[in-house]
């Protein structure tokens, strides 16, 4: 499936940040811009913290990790970091009332990320 949305150019520029100078996402990077500890991104990525530090933008990682970029998309609309942090942490309606990092942090990025998707498109009714 064909990833329109990530083609686009004010997409791209928004979720540089979280690439490395190889272009892969960097799971130290993600880490950092959604206030995950080392243990979290360790457990999300199956391994440990001391792997992480060595190789952050391992071709291993990568299918783990792009859930968290297409959540940081959200980054296109205000390009602030801490806008972003604030709505990861304000209680969703979508989420019966809780945070999106709640939500990640209980079940997984899949639902924010489809979130965002439908926010990104005007899906979300």
């Amino acid at each position: 499936m064909i990833d329109a949305i990530g083609m686009l150019p004010g997409v791209i520029e928004a979720t540089r940040q979280l690439r490395s100078a190889s272009g892969r996402l960097d799971a130290e990077k993600i880490r950092v811009l959604f206030g995950f500890t080392e243990t979290e991104i360790a457990a999300w990525l199956h391994t440990t913290h001391q792997i992480i530090q060595r190789a952050p933008d391992a071709h291993s990682f990568q299918a783990s990790l792009k859930p968290f970029e297409k959540i940081a998309r959200l980054l296109v609309l205000n390009g602030n970091p801490k806008n972003f942090q604030t709505w990861l942490q304000t209680q969703n309606d979508e989420f019966s009332g809780l945070n999106p990092l709640d939500v990640i942090r209980k079940n997984g990025p899949i639902l924010v990320a489809d979130l965002v998707e439908d926010i990104l498109t005007n899906r979300g009714g």
